[in-house]
């Protein structure tokens, strides 16, 4: 299994990283989605790239009513909230609790880029082939 360790890491690091361009680029589909975007840009990088590579994404891929449904239900108890300060929508999502949805999509959010720093420590200590003999 070990041998093979980077490669299952590298698997779950996509997965989360798709779920996200989808959960994020639905989120910026949204009306209310225009308010965590500004917020994005002024606070949390990894939200904006997750919104900026997923708005394009989930429109060509005609997924956008999935990623807006993933959105509703991630984050739709905290519209209310944003619409009353819109400048606190990073801390929401970062921070909040709104329930399962919310938990598990703040999950997967941070899920990515620990994700591919282990994939990188398990393909960087992965086991070499070793040949004894020496083909002439």
């Amino acid at each position: 299994m070990r041998a093979r360790a980077h490669v299952v890491l590298l698997v779950l690091m996509l997965s989360t990283l798709f779920a996200n361009l989808l959960l994020y680029g639905g989120l910026a589909q949204l009306p209310e989605g225009k308010a965590f975007l500004a917020s994005a840009r002024r606070e949390s990088p990894l939200a904006l790239m997750y919104m900026s590579a997923g708005d394009p994404l989930v429109a060509a891929t005609g997924l956008s009513s999935v990623g807006q449904d993933m959105a509703r239900a991630a984050y739709g108890e905290t519209f209310a909230a944003v619409e009353e300060s819109p400048g606190a929508a990073s801390d929401l999502i970062e921070t909040g609790d709104f329930g399962q949805g919310h938990a598990l999509a703040r999950a997967i959010y941070w899920a990515t880029p620990l994700l591919l720093v282990a994939w990188l420590i398990a393909y960087l200590l992965r086991p070499r082939a070793v040949h004894l003999v020496r083909r002439r």
